[in-house]
């Protein structure tokens, strides 16, 4: 189960960080990718 859970903050943090990109396209892309995780049930328990 570690093994998942540091993919998938590893893949938060991406998108976090990608939401900062001054490229709009990567920032669009990073923005709509988090706003679908948030979507998902059980997403609330990745804490950064």
């Amino acid at each position: 189960m570690a093994n998942i859970f540091d993919q998938d903050q590893q893949w938060l943090l991406s998108c976090l960080s990608a939401s900062l990109d001054p490229n709009q396209e990567v920032r669009n892309f990073a923005e709509a990718s988090l706003t679908q995780a948030s979507l998902q049930p059980a997403w609330g328990w990745i804490v950064v």
